[in-house]
C-alpha cells in the first residue's frame, strides 16, 4: 500500500488541465509502463491560477478539481476514468473521461503503450482521442541514477477540429529525488507549428520517502504574452494507491525429529521475512504455518537441550514440507557442552 502526496507549482497559459497527460513522469507526460496487476490508484488534484485578460484589461481567476481513478487488472491492461471541473470567473464547465491502456512494445529499456480515450463535455459535446506514450532509458549504470526519456502524444478530433498535444520529459531517477524537465505544446487544426498554443517549458523535482511522493516545479510559457490566459497555476494533489489482488500464499508443514533416533521433538518455530514474523509451538514434532506469502524467509527452531536450527527457505508452492533433524547438545567431560 502506497500513498503519494503531490504538489505542482506551475506557471502556464493553459485554460484547463490536459485530461490524458496526467503527469506520471512530468507534469503532462504519462508513463508507457504498467502498474502491478491488482493495483488501484486514486488521484485528487486541486488547482488555482491567475492570468491576464487582454480583452477585459483585468485578471482571470481559475480553479479546477480533478478526480482520477486507475485500475490495472492484468499485467498489460489498465483502465482509467476521471472527472474535471473548471471554474473561470463566472464560467463553469466539467467533463468526464475514460480510457484503456494497452502495450505496443515492452522491453527492458523501452516501453511503448497506446490508450484510446473517450471524453464527454458538460456542454454536451463528445470527442475521441488516442494517447501514445513512449519511455526510453538511454543510460543505465550500476550504482548510478537512471535517466528516463518520456514522450506523450495525444491525437484526435475535438469540436470538428484536429487536436495534437505533445509532451516530452527527461527524468533522473535516484533513491529519494527525481529531477525532471519537460516541454509541452498543442497543435490545433492543421497541426501547424505556426498555430501552436499553450506551449511551455517546465522543470521540477520529485521527492520520495516512505511511500510518499512530493513534487514541486515551475513552468515558463513560450507563447506570446497576448495569447496567454493563465500565467500562474498552483496545483495541490493527493494520490493513494493499493493492491486489491490477494497475494499468492502457501502453507509450511514441519516435522521435527531427533537426529539420532528420529523420535518427535516438541520445539518453538520462528519464521521471519521482509514483512512477516510468525512463531508457534510445534507440539509433538508436527505443526503447520498457513497463509505465508510467496518469498524468502529464515526458519529458526529452538528447543532446550538442542542446538538452535536456522536455515533460509523459499516459499513458492501452495504446500511446502520440511523435515528438520535437531541435534542434542552433548556434555563433554568436565561439564563442557558440545
Amino acid at each position: 500500500m502506497n500513498i503519494f502526496f503531490v504538489i505542482f507549482i506551475t506557471i502556464t497559459q493553459q485554460i484547463s488541465p490536459v485530461p490524458l497527460m496526467n503527469g506520471e513522469n512530468g507534469f503532462y507526460s504519462a508513463s508507457g509502463s504498467f502498474d502491478k496487476p491488482g493495483s488501484v490508484k486514486f488521484i485528487l488534484r486541486e488547482s488555482y491560477g491567475i492570468g491576464n485578460d487582454t480583452l477585459k484589461n483585468g485578471n482571470v481567476h481559475q480553479t479546477s478539481t480533478n478526480i482520477d481513478l486507475f485500475y490495472t487488472p492484468f499485467t498489460f491492461l489498465q483502465f482509467a476514468g476521471g472527472y474535471r471541473y473548471l471554474s473561470q470567473d463566472t464560467e463553469r464547465s466539467g467533463d468526464f473521461f475514460t480510457k484503456a491502456k494497452l502495450p505496443i512494445l515492452t522491453m527492458k529499456k523501452l516501453k511503448l503503450s497506446i490508450s484510446p480515450c473517450f471524453t464527454h463535455l458538460s456542454a454536451g459535446n463528445n470527442y475521441y482521442t488516442t494517447n501514445i506514450n513512449l519511455g526510453i532509458i538511454p543510460l543505465s549504470q550500476k550504482n548510478l541514477p537512471e535517466f528516463l526519456f518520456s514522450q506523450s502524444i495525444n491525437i484526435g478530433n475535438r469540436s470538428g477540429k484536429g487536436l495534437l498535444q505533445l509532451a516530452s520529459s527527461l527524468l533522473l531517477h535516484s533513491k529519494y529525488f527525481t529531477p525532471f524537465i519537460e516541454l509541452y505544446t498543442e497543435l490545433p487544426g492543421s497541426f501547424s507549428f505556426q498555430e501552436r498554443r499553450n506551449s511551455q517549458f517546465s522543470t521540477g523535482l520529485r521527492y520520495h520517502i516512505a511511500g510518499f511522493d512530493l513534487t514541486g516545479g515551475i513552468g515558463i510559457g513560450l507563447d506570446e504574452v497576448d495569447v496567454r490566459v493563465i500565467d500562474y497555476n498552483f496545483i495541490l494533489g493527493l494520490s493513494y494507491s493499493l493492491n486489491i489482488r490477494k497475494k499468492s500464499a502457501g502453507t509450511l508443514l514441519l516435522t521435527l525429529v531427533d537426529k539420532q533416533n528420529n523420535t518427535p521433538v516438541s520445539a518453538t518455530v520462528f519464521l521471519k521475512g521482509a514483512n512477516v514474523k510468525k512463531s508457534m509451538e510445534c507440539n509433538g514434532g508436527i505443526c503447520s504455518i498457513k497463509d505465508i506469502p510467496f518469498g524468502f524467509y529464515t526458519l529458526e527452531v529452538k528447543k532446550t537441550g538442542y542446538k538452535t536450527f536456522r536455515i533460509p527457505i523459499f516459499i513458492k508452492t501452495k504446500k511446502f514440507e520440511k523435515i528438520i533433524k535437531l541435534r542434542k547438545i552433548e556434555n563433554r567431560k568436565g561439564g563442557d557442552k558440545k
